[in-house]
């Protein structure tokens, strides 16, 4: 088993992963509009999966200065080297709205909030699906019954879901790398509360 990085390391690891996932979108919006959506969504899973590891990471690095970071050293094995439902589901906790949290603990009615808690949960349903949708972006499968599964199946609607996960969630790791290109000394550790590692 490979050791936990430095603090150090785990700043470059986390700079370095925010930096890859903002191209895994670029590269994905370049094949979407030449017509290849199914690669296109399965690169917005890789985006959403880098992601979660350069916010763990760079979380990771703040904890020297900041203790009481929230992943253990195994869970944050998990993070690195495990499970790709772990990152899926990591995402959706790093990605959810306050307002939809705060609806969820107070059980009031508010529309603003109702409306986001709803696409929160649609993004949700979208990560729990994420590895089979990265899947069926790369591969040709027989699913039985005569029909098959194909990148080229991927419709326009599907692709807008992706970024509609990725977009925000790829942005907010690239904001938390920048704070550590702008303050190496600091790096995030002035991040608000509604925007966890």
């Amino acid at each position: 088993m490979a050791p936990m990085p430095s603090y150090e390391e785990a700043k470059i690891w986390g700079i370095l992963a925010a930096e890859n996932t903002a191209n895994h979108l670029s590269a994905a919006e370049v094949l979407a509009r030449n017509g290849f959506r199914g690669q296109a969504i399965s690169l917005t899973v890789l985006a959403v999966e880098e992601a979660v590891k350069a916010r763990a990471m760079l979380g990771y690095a703040r904890s020297q200065h900041r203790p009481g970071f929230g992943l253990d050293e195994a869970m944050m094995r998990k993070v690195i080297r495990g499970p790709h439902q772990v990152r899926h589901l990591i995402a959706w906790f790093q990605g959810g709205s306050d307002e939809a949290k705060a609806l969820l603990a107070s059980g009031t009615s508010d529309p603003e909030a109702e409306a986001r808690l709803k696409a929160d949960f649609a993004a949700l349903d979208w990560l729990m699906l994420a590895n089979t949708t990265k899947n069926r972006g790369l591969y040709v499968d027989r699913l039985g019954g005569g029909s098959w599964s194909t990148p080229a199946a991927a419709t326009e609607a599907q692709w807008e879901m992706a970024m509609a996960v990725a977009t925000p969630f790829v942005a907010e790791a690239g904001n938390q790398a920048a704070q550590w290109m702008a303050d190496p000394t600091r790096g995030a550790a002035d991040q608000t509360e509604s925007s966890p590692p």
